[in-house]
């Protein structure tokens, strides 16, 4: 590796320095950012991957996500096949494609009883203007599946799909409304 690790302030953190790709224990990767080089988040003997201009993505199209690829990697200007490359095979699931999970769930109590829920709409694509109301799209289309959950034992009591607009209203199921109203 070539450079330091730096301290940094937050503007440029938040600019996208000091940019860490950290191994878990479950071979899943999580990106850190820190404005100080302190603390033991991880695991010693974690693997670790400095995630700067010199990372780039794959490039690989959409038809070779869950195929198993064998890859090599190494040091640059090393030779390929070198003893300093390791080589695995890795299956590509396309979690960066993805859309984001909404965030900043809201719910209301209507005057009736039922539930008004609302969301946020996060993209993936094209969101970082201040100047806009909402973010755009990004996908094909927009819609969500809303999982509602037992109060007392967490387990899912129905399931509302097709939504296709961030907030879904009227979700009191059969019988509950009674219950509710002891009746």
């Amino acid at each position: 590796m070539r450079g330091t690790l730096a301290s940094h302030s937050d503007t440029v953190v938040f600019g996208g320095a000091n940019a860490l790709l950290v191994e878990n224990q479950d071979g899943e990767w999580e990106l850190l950012q820190f404005a100080d080089a302190m603390g033991d988040p991880v695991p010693a003997g974690a693997r670790v991957i400095v995630a700067n201009t010199a990372l780039g993505q794959t490039g690989i199209s959409a038809d070779m996500l869950g195929l198993a690829l064998n890859w090599r990697a190494g040091p640059a200007g090393s030779s390929l096949g070198g003893d300093d490359y390791v080589a695995q095979t890795v299956t590509l699931r396309g979690k960066a494609r993805r859309p984001l999970a909404p965030v900043h769930l809201r719910s209301i109590q209507l005057s009736n009883g039922d539930w008004r829920l609302s969301w946020i709409r996060r993209t993936r694509i094209g969101g970082d203007s201040w100047d806009q109301a909402d973010v755009p799209l990004g996908e094909e289309r927009e819609a969500y599946e809303v999982d509602i959950l037992d109060p007392v034992n967490g387990h899912v009591r129905r399931v509302v799909r097709a939504i296709t607009a961030p907030s879904l209203t009227d979700i009191v199921l059969d019988g509950e409304r009674q219950s509710r109203n002891g009746a």
